[in-house]
């Protein structure tokens, strides 16, 4: 059964809705049907009721219309999902079962991290990997902690070093510490 919403100003003729209703119903185009529910849309309540009455004489129900009052959107429409800052958009794919919005599901290649959460820290060959804890503010991702045994080093950093010499350059490639050099 097909609701229709029909909103007329208070002052609403019951003899214009009347043709209203035979026009529709004589539409050939049209997918309402006899025995119809209309739902009409009217603040003052007398003359809800005689239309009512009127309505029912044509064999239509009367049914009172509660606007939606929130947003709607359909299974697998594109929205957008946002950090708590409202910035870093990313486009998501709408899970709606009946009319319940039951999430959003990112693409395969945007993840989401939590603060604390713990991630892989590998070096730029995509190996060494090192397990870190996220640091996450704002909505943002402001940084990963090495454990307190892993350092980070750079080509050319300067340590300390025992034996011959008492400087030792670390020689990094591709991610990896390669060499030592004593000066």
């Amino acid at each position: 059964m097909k609701t229709v919403l029909l909103t007329f100003p208070d002052e609403v003729s019951i003899q214009g809705i009347k043709d209203l209703i035979l026009s529709i119903q004589k539409d050939r185009h049209s997918s309402v049907t006899p025995k119809a529910t209309v739902a009409i849309d009217m603040a003052n309540n007398d003359q809800r009721d005689a239309l009512r009455a009127q309505l029912v004489q044509l064999g239509v129900t009367f049914t009172d219309y509660t606007p939606p009052t929130g947003a709607s959107v359909a299974n697998g429409a594109t929205v957008a999902v946002r950090n708590s800052a409202a910035a870093d958009s990313h486009n998501a794919t709408a899970v709606v079962s009946g009319t319940t919005l039951t999430g959003v599901n990112l693409a395969a290649t945007v993840g989401m991290v939590d603060n604390a959460d713990v991630v892989a820290v590998r070096n730029s060959a995509g190996a060494d990997s090192h397990n870190g804890t996220a640091v996450v503010a704002s909505g943002a991702v402001t940084g990963i902690n090495l454990g307190a045994t892993v350092a980070m080093v750079d080509n050319g950093d300067t340590v300390s070093a025992t034996g011959s010499g008492s400087t030792a350059t670390l020689v990094v490639a591709a991610g990896v510490v390669t060499g030592v050099t004593m000066a």
